[in-house]
């Protein structure tokens, strides 16, 4: 009987470790290894993004990381950002997993976040009368084309609100609300 229980808990064990390893790759592998580099060139970081497969294995933390490091190029952290939301922020995620995910973004700044309220032209995600819709516009420099994200978010939401729970982690009344849509304008 001990045996079995022995034998059982080690199978657990063994299981455990294997599906650990199949969501977390190493970080020492490629293509991590080129997008990690910080004077890795445009045209390799694209080329080494481009080499990403589905599902998502590493986590957003490696994004994150990047975008909140000033020593990466403008570029560079531009793309970690729009990695980070492409592949970790989805449709249906709550409002405190997303603020979570971006882990205090010290790449987004308040003005950089807009309330979208009247439509003054076309935009990648629907205008809904009871959703609010925000822009975040992504590492913007002056005299360049913005790059620009787009979140759908059921229900109203202040701006206050939002980047209280994104920097504060005050969750007040909205943490529990979710991301309906996901839209990009990506100038790069």
């Amino acid at each position: 009987m001990k045996l079995g229980v022995l034998i059982l808990v080690a199978l657990l064990l063994v299981c455990q470790i294997a599906r650990a390893n199949e969501t977390e790759p190493p970080m020492n592998a490629e293509p991590y290894t080129t997008i990690a580099k910080k004077n890795v060139g445009q045209a390799e970081l694209k080329e080494a993004i481009n080499k990403l497969g589905l599902p998502v294995n590493e986590s957003g933390h490696f994004w994150s990381q990047i975008a909140n490091d000033q020593q990466y190029s403008n570029f560079h952290r531009k793309s970690a950002v729009f990695q980070l939301f492409r592949r970790h922020v989805r449709a249906g995620m709550n409002l405190s997993e997303f603020a979570h995910l971006l882990e205090r973004p010290i790449w987004l700044r308040p003005e950089d976040v807009q309330l979208v309220d009247v439509l003054d032209g076309k935009i990648p995600v629907d205008l809904v009368a009871q959703d609010t819709v925000f822009v975040i516009k992504v590492l913007p420099q002056s005299g360049k084309e913005v790059s620009s994200i787009y979140l759908r978010i059921h229900g109203k939401v202040s701006k206050k609100s939002l980047l209280s729970l994104i920097w504060d982690g005050d969750q007040g009344d909205i943490d529990d609300m979710n991301i309906v849509q996901i839209g990009y304008s990506d100038f790069k």
